[in-house]
């Protein structure tokens, strides 16, 4: 009812210990049950534990600004910190976790971390501290276990939280503007596609790391200011300035969620109810969901990442791959009359594609969807359509004359997803083909003319 546990196995160091996540009861009558609650899972426990959240509950008066404590409920929670040998990692930088929002505020520490020895003796380094409050009446607590974990180089990914910065659309029209010297439509696009992902990337990591610091900039004033009133009154300068550095704080967790609501995929839930922690979560369940850690080959179970990736394109190979044909063919007169497309349709069918036709293939695509292996989503296409369009048109009009290169154009990142859980062989998988949008665009008008017959 008032907590939360979990085996977690640390995928730094391998190591498994229990999560106690909880969240007291502010009423006196629900205390006592949560009190209970402790201590029935501390029993049910032998290993490592790490236990936190809000405890709404104070070990002494020095927890609490205004020194009013129930002593009962005080000894009672100390007496279960005790009972189990816990220790408590402090927030060596605040006094207290919690304010009341008002103009004489009421602070008291109700948010704290907990571990037992076992705990202490595995992560002898951890160490805790708080975070800006910015935005809540609580301090968040982040536990550091001491341990540096190891971080991936990303794949480039359009994102649609560049195109709230003012400047990202003059960059990408300065760089899809530059001259070129290709006079085949396919090198060119090829050329400027290749150019705006290689400065996009290049200008994304600067700004994203100018936010980064701005961010942190103003949590740190916001905190100074913060800590500040806890033992004097803020003046209306002062406290104008808290609600300005809140502002621009709402402004970077507008874009994080906006960040996060694209990778989680979800077409449910809208962005601007501070939803970034359910977006991650969803996307950390996809990136769970996805990946492999074992197949089944012939030979038995294989779990290195190159032995796995042969085993597929083995498998595929031999599943996709190209067949004798059989000498079957139809004769001209299979089908009846009133199965055939007239002479007017087929005439529509082979005519050139119109721009207005094209556009209405971009437009008429999921803008947030998977990318290709460029990295760029329909988004870019339809954000960006009266820039692009006069290249895209000459790429169509050399599709339709046939002088096409499509191996160029037709490559895919292909990914596995699991039709079960815990899937280990491949028939247990299915393949997904992420394409690029350039391509997909001609399959998408085709199919736009052919459900209209």
């Amino acid at each position: 009812k008032f907590c939360s546990t979990a085996v977690v196995r640390n995928v730094v160091d391998k190591k498994v210990w229990r999560l106690g996540v909880v969240y007291g009861s502010a009423y006196e009558e629900g205390k006592q049950e949560f009190i209970d609650e402790l201590n029935t899972i501390s029993d049910n426990w032998d290993g490592p534990m790490i236990i936190g959240g809000d405890f709404n509950l104070v070990r002494n008066q020095k927890e609490k600004s205004n020194g009013m404590v129930d002593h009962y409920w005080s000894d009672a929670f100390n007496n279960w910190i005790n009972a189990y040998g816990l220790l408590e990692i402090r927030n060596p930088s605040r006094s207290f976790t919690w304010f009341n929002n008002q103009d004489n505020p009421i602070m008291a520490t109700l948010d704290r971390i907990l571990v037992n020895t076992s705990f202490g003796l595995l992560y002898p380094l951890a160490s805790a501290k708080g975070v800006s409050r910015a935005g809540s009446d609580h301090v968040p607590l982040v536990i550091d276990l001491g341990l540096v974990p190891l971080r991936k180089p990303g794949l480039f990914r359009f994102e649609k939280w560049w195109l709230d910065r003012e400047d990202f659309h003059d960059l990408v029209k300065s760089i899809w503007n530059k001259p070129c010297s290709f006079q085949n439509p396919l090198d060119t696009w090829q050329y400027k596609i290749r150019s705006l992902r290689k400065k996009i990337k290049g200008w994304a990591l600067n700004v994203g790391a100018e936010i980064k610091r701005r961010k942190q900039n103003l949590l740190k004033e916001f905190e100074i200011l913060d800590v500040f009133q806890e033992s004097n009154a803020l003046n209306d300068d002062e406290k104008l300035r808290m609600k300005e550095v809140l502002e621009e704080l709402e402004d970077i967790w507008k874009m994080e969620e906006t960040k996060a609501k694209q990778r989680s995929r979800d077409r449910i839930i809208k962005e601007g109810d501070r939803n970034t922690f359910y977006f991650q979560a969803l996307a950390n369940q996809r990136n769970r969901k996805k990946k492999i850690d074992i197949l089944e080959g012939p030979n038995g179970p294989v779990t290195d990442t190159k032995s796995m990736l042969d085993l597929a394109s083995n498998f595929y190979r031999n599943l996709f791959g190209f067949e004798e044909q059989l000498d079957i063919k139809l004769d001209d007169n299979f089908w009846e009359a009133s199965d055939k497309v007239t002479m007017v349709e087929n005439e529509w069918l082979e005519a050139p594609f119109s721009e207005a036709e094209i556009k209405e293939a971009v437009f008429g695509s999921f803008a947030d969807g998977a990318p290709g292996p460029d990295g760029f989503s329909f988004l870019f296409y339809q954000q960006f359509w009266d820039l692009i369009k006069q290249d895209l048109m000459s790429l169509i009009n050399l599709f339709e004359s046939g002088e096409l290169d499509l191996d160029r154009l037709n490559y895919a990142m292909i990914t596995l997803i699991p039709k079960e859980k815990e899937a280990k062989h491949l028939k247990k998988f299915r393949p997904i083909s992420l394409i690029n949008c350039s391509f997909k665009i001609f399959a998408k008008a085709l199919n736009n003319r052919l459900i209209k017959i």
